[in-house]
């Protein structure tokens, strides 16, 4: 995992480009099968939100004040160059995992007592970035 004070050029560039909060950065390309969360952030996360890129999804799952963010591909095969990013809302720095990866990349957390988080990732060079999203969570 890094540290970066924020994401990846391409979506940086997207993400100053005054869409509203909670908008997409980026819209998926043509309907495609979706990927499935199967615990990859680990016990006691419950999905909270998922974010349809081109080749696969982005989800969010929290855990009282935690927020974990994972990049799952569509149809894992080879490596290929995936990312995940996530960070608590109204702060400056993003966690994340970029590489190559066959099946996802991530998790990557966020510990925070804010209630809401901003998450991404990328798949081959296509994704996006949601904002502000605030989960509802049931003990």
């Amino acid at each position: 995992m890094s540290r970066h004070p924020a994401p990846t050029p391409q979506v940086a560039t997207l993400a100053t480009s005054g869409l509203a909060a909670g908008a997409l950065a980026l819209t998926p390309g043509p309907a495609q099968a979706a990927a499935t969360y199967d615990g990859q952030c680990g016990a006691g996360y419950r999905l909270a939100s998922e974010l349809q890129i081109t080749g696969g999804t982005v989800f969010l799952a929290r855990k009282r004040d935690a927020g974990c963010a994972v990049t799952i591909r569509t149809n894992p095969g080879a490596r290929i160059r995936m990312s995940v990013w996530i960070r608590a809302s109204g702060t400056t720095t993003w966690i994340s995992a970029p590489g190559n990866y066959t099946h996802y990349a991530g998790p990557v957390y966020s510990s925070s007592p804010w209630q809401c988080w901003d998450y991404g990732g990328q798949i081959n060079g296509a994704g996006g970035t949601r904002y502000d999203v605030c989960p509802p969570f049931e003990e």
